[in-house]
């Protein structure tokens, strides 16, 4: 019979354990890592949660009167529907307005299912996409009031680099006066980016995470043999 050195296996055992055990707390805070690395716009970052998401849109409430929702709100109002009228109270919101129902997406959208955190429904400021929890996609409006076209561009060239592409689109109101107005997109990094200006008064910045758009296509692309 093979004599054993029980010591060396339980310190093999152990070393197994630990390396088991790094490995499955890398997979759980990656995509913590990705958003601290991530460019920032409007203080938000490709990968971040809904409660990040809730928690930096709350400096800048869409309406002053009001506040976005929040995940605790939400999860006291689906607790106990009872509460919602005086959550309604207590947050600035309608008496009409369907707040369970909104926070019962809010928390959907929390736990994965796909979806938007839109001004309409939750008074941020910013329109957020959501896919398995984490941000992917954000809709930013910035008026031109106190800023202009080539400041934004110049804010996203510093950020993600220079514009893949760039141009004007030429639109014609009702009494037949024309208007150029500037667009430019990014798609050479990890963070995709358009910019649009289709009024006098505004620009629309998209920011998309480039590897979850690239998943999307894949997934959706054909097969060569259906």
């Amino acid at each position: 019979m093979a004599n054993y050195d029980v010591t060396d296996l339980r310190e093999r055992c152990e070393i197994i354990r630990n390396v088991v055990l790094l490995l499955a707390l890398g997979a759980l805070s990656s995509s913590h890592v990705r958003a601290q690395n991530a460019p920032t716009f409007k203080g938000h970052a490709m990968g971040e949660t809904v409660a990040d998401f809730l928690a930096i849109e709350a400096r800048h409430p869409l309406i002053k009167s009001s506040v976005p929702l929040t995940l605790a709100d939400c999860e006291a109002v689906v607790a106990d529907p009872k509460s919602e009228k005086k959550a309604k109270s207590r947050l600035g919101y309608a008496r009409e307005t369907d707040l369970l129902g909104r926070c019962q997406r809010l928390l959907k959208l929390r736990d994965g299912q796909d979806g938007y955190v839109s001004p309409e429904l939750f008074g941020v400021t910013n329109t957020g996409q959501f896919s398995g929890g984490r941000l992917v996609g954000l809709s930013i409006y910035v008026s031109l009031i106190d800023i202009s076209y080539k400041e934004v561009r110049d804010d996203l060239q510093q950020k993600l680099g220079p514009p893949t592409q760039e141009g004007q689109t030429t639109y014609q109101n009702g009494l037949g006066a024309k208007f150029d107005f500037p667009w430019a997109t990014w798609r050479d990094g990890k963070t995709f980016a358009d910019l649009k200006q289709e009024e006098q008064d505004s620009v629309m910045v998209t920011i998309v995470d480039g590897e979850w758009q690239g998943k999307q296509k894949e997934e959706k692309r054909p097969s060569s043999l259906d």
